[in-house]
């Protein structure tokens, strides 16, 4: 049996509670792993009707790298929400150019904890900066990190 195709989703409820908007990567550049890559949180899809044609398009808003690199302690990017003149950054993406999922773990500052009754919905709210989860699955890591390690020692 193949694998199942892995579905990005963005929609209001999910199982009649709160909504579901994926991150994900996409290919920006030839540059191998992460350096080729950007991160976008999808907030709508909709298709984008001309004359001829109905081309599927996403709404996005854009995730910022932190430095040029992963972080040498942890092995993981960082990223954060894009922002402009005070406003996340937002475009109009076709869907081909979303490449797969993205997940992320928050980067807890200090000894802060989260505050009671926290809801998981909130976390890409609540946190300035995420590291990109490339261990999630075989796939993320071969993307993530095996490309770039086979490319940087050839």
């Amino acid at each position: 049996m193949g694998d199942v195709p892995e579905q990005i989703q963005s929609v209001p409820s999910w199982r009649g509670k709160q909504a579901r908007c994926d991150c994900v990567l996409v290919a920006e550049d030839t540059k191998t792993g992460m350096k080729g890559l950007s991160v976008v949180w999808v907030q709508l899809f909709s298709p984008f009707h001309s004359q001829r044609d109905s081309v599927p398009c996403a709404l996005v808003e854009w995730f910022k790298k932190v430095g040029q690199g992963p972080d040498p302690q942890i092995g993981l990017w960082r990223v954060r929400i894009n922002v402009v003149q005070g406003q996340s950054e937002i475009s109009v993406l076709h869907v081909d150019s979303l490449l797969r999922r993205a997940h992320f773990l928050p980067i807890f500052s200090g000894n802060s904890f989260l505050p009671h009754g926290f809801n998981f919905e909130d976390t890409l709210d609540a946190f300035p900066t995420y590291y990109v989860n490339k261990v999630i699955d075989h796939h993320a890591h071969k993307i993530l990190f095996l490309i770039s390690f086979i490319h940087f020692y050839l």
